[in-house]
């Protein structure tokens, strides 16, 4: 919708698949690697401490998905790079069978959780076979819970002044995050 955050992600996806393409994804996968440990690590490779940001928890993509197994491989050599960070990747690729076992193959690592997101809002969390527990959209808490869920406490929870507190850190919760959990969580459509 806005043009600045449209080139963003498009400059993104360019480099990205320009990178798949001439490199088999060594340029993105070196790119990543050195934007990460900046934000994550001080010059003498130890976490930074900083009050906003968990340094041991990354989400992957706030926009897109895992596209491509070569995309995967790429995400296993990062991930692989940095084994004291929790890696989350939610995604709707599992529904294509042809990725499945790039993504178990990416799931497999003691530092990542793959939860498959539902396709539509109000549907259960999927379960699938060496992935961790699903996530979905729900309309409300009620008939999340009722299905199941666990409910994102940053997609309801209000603050004094009124407002989300939208984070995980705010409510001292990194379920999303955990490897092997098993309940699917529920996240309130706003």
């Amino acid at each position: 919708m806005f043009a600045n955050v449209k080139a963003s992600l498009q400059g993104k996806a360019d480099l990205i698949t320009k990178s798949l393409h001439q490199d088999k994804g060594q340029t993105f996968i070196d790119e990543m690697s050195k934007q990460i440990t900046a934000k994550y690590f001080d010059k003498q490779g130890n976490k930074k401490n900083l009050k906003k940001t968990n340094t041991d928890l990354f989400r992957v993509h706030d926009s897109g998905d895992l596209f491509s197994p070569k995309y995967i491989e790429a995400w296993i050599k990062i991930c692989e790079n940095f084994p004291s960070i929790r890696f989350w990747f939610p995604t709707r690729e599992w529904a294509r069978d042809s990725q499945l076992p790039h993504l178990r193959k990416l799931a497999s690592l003691k530092n990542v959780n793959i939860k498959p997101s539902a396709l539509y809002i109000d549907e259960k969390a999927p379960t699938i076979q060496g992935l961790d527990a699903g996530t979905s959209v729900y309309t409300s808490k009620e008939k999340a819970e009722k299905d199941g869920h666990f409910v994102c406490p940053a997609t309801y929870v209000k603050g004094e002044d009124g407002k989300i507190l939208a984070t995980c850190q705010a409510h001292n919760c990194n379920l999303c995050f955990i490897k092997g959990c098993k309940k699917g969580i529920a996240y309130l459509a706003h």
